[in-house]
């Protein structure tokens, strides 16, 4: 993937959890934890933070239903 281009590790519609690097490891587990709860996170990998690739966070965020909203 080129630089500045997010890479979305886990398809989600309840929640965007954005991460980096070591801390992957960790928002993944956290993702799975989640789904306990019933509740679908998307997980992005920024992979850069600069540039930093808005248009995904933002899509992601669009997509995402507010918990507690039907």
């Amino acid at each position: 993937m080129p630089i500045g281009v997010a890479d979305i590790k886990k398809e989600g519609s309840d929640v965007t959890l954005v991460s980096f690097g070591k801390m992957m490891k960790v928002v993944m587990k956290a993702a799975d934890e989640l789904t306990k709860d019933n509740i679908n996170a998307e997980v992005i990998d920024l992979r850069t933070v600069r540039p930093i690739d808005y248009a995904t966070i933002i899509s992601s965020i669009k997509k995402n239903k507010p918990i507690g909203f039907n």
